[in-house]
């Protein structure tokens, strides 16, 4: 059966979940959506603000979306999600340095 996105909602204030996996949830979220631009910007990678928003919504979307289906139960979700983020992170610098070459 799948859960809605309010599932998660309810789970934090109603459900069975203990303290530490409610803790690793959000620790989970929190690095897969800041972790690659953190360390894009690091490196000099530089990007427009909806290409900054677009990478963390988008790495939020792929731990949420393995948190959601089970897979938390073989793995860290936020480290194929921090990977996913980062492969858009760079996609995304590329298209930018190819823009500022052409003008």
């Amino acid at each position: 059966s799948e859960r809605p996105i309010p599932y998660f909602f309810f789970e934090v204030l109603v459900g069975s979940s203990n303290v530490f996996a409610l803790v690793v949830m959000a620790w989970s979220m929190l690095a897969s959506a800041f972790a690659p631009l953190m360390i894009s910007y690091s490196i000099g990678w530089r990007f427009s603000q909806k290409a900054a928003i677009a990478i963390m919504v988008f790495g939020f979307a792929i731990a949420l979306g393995l948190r959601l289906y089970g897979f938390n139960a073989y793995m860290f979700e936020a480290t194929p999600a921090m990977v996913a983020a980062f492969i858009l992170a760079f996609f995304l610098r590329q298209k930018k340095q190819a823009l500022d070459v052409k003008a």
